[in-house]
């Protein structure tokens, strides 16, 4: 059992370091959270085995964060559903309320849970009693991280591959833009990303240079622009998903950078 404790310490420390200057107010509860397992754990260790746990309070040596860390999944939300697109949404996984008023075009924050099958159950916000706007079961395998949209037709599932490239960046497009037909993607100097994706399919991930880059959108088979980025600047070494949305009458970009694998080093 200490093991586990030790192991949701370790992730929920990455977690604190990823929003550290992103979110102050998700870093300061990421970081609660990791002392109090890194407490549970100590207290833990000391029952099961009598020994002192201080010399395994340096998680990044310990194999066992490591092995216990496997099992888990990180998972985060979002509302994509435009014929929603007033309406906040409340979550609920296998029964228990996870999100509460999530509105269109946020995601949630990162949560961890064991590898398995959940049953995930979509209200209106503070609607519980009624039928579920979406009620499905997803299989989440441990030692993944997962972006799950919430858009018209349920609820739609995004493998995040958080492996960086050295002096690099990587990025992915997803198109939720319901209402717009299928898009190709450039970048503005005419370099051709995708020539096709359709509503809810996503794109590999692109390894691009480290440099401010405009994406260009355009409808497939013609070479009228739809809607073009401002100058967006990635950072090197960091892997992204860029959402394209659809909301009063003009299509958007929401930029995520993926959870990065987490790191014993």
């Amino acid at each position: 059992m200490w093991q586990e404790y030790l192991a949701r310490a370790h992730l929920y420390k990455k977690l604190a370091d990823y929003y550290r200057y992103r979110n102050t107010r998700r870093y300061l509860d990421y970081e609660r959270i990791y002392y109090e397992y890194l407490k549970r754990f100590a207290e833990v260790y000391v029952q099961e085995t009598g020994l002192d746990p201080q010399p395994y309070l340096n998680l990044a040596s310990h194999s066992a964060a490591s092995k216990a860390e496997s099992r888990l999944t990180a998972i985060r939300l979002l509302h994509a559903s435009p014929s929603l697109g007033k309406i906040p949404l409340d979550i609920y996984v296998n029964g228990r309320l996870l999100i509460r008023m999530l509105p269109y075009g946020v995601t949630s924050k990162y949560f961890l849970l064991p590898g398995g099958e959940y049953r995930f159950d979509v209200f209106p916000t503070g609607r519980k009693r009624f039928k579920p706007l979406s009620s499905q079961s997803l299989n989440l395998e441990a030692g993944t991280h997962s972006l799950i949209g919430m858009v018209d037709g349920g609820l739609m599932t995004y493998r995040q591959e958080p492996n960086p490239v050295k002096d690099r960046v990587r990025i992915r497009f997803i198109h939720l833009a319901a209402g717009v037909s299928e898009l190709s993607i450039a970048l503005s100097d005419g370099t051709v990303l995708t020539r096709r994706i359709g509503l809810t399919e996503a794109t590999e991930y692109f390894t691009l240079s480290p440099v401010k880059n405009r994406f260009v959108f355009k409808q497939v088979n013609t070479e009228e622009p739809i809607f073009a980025t401002s100058e967006i600047h990635l950072r090197e070494e960091k892997v992204y998903t860029l959402i394209i949305l659809y909301a009063h009458q003009r299509i958007y970009p929401l930029i995520l950078r993926d959870l990065g694998r987490f790191s014993h080093s």
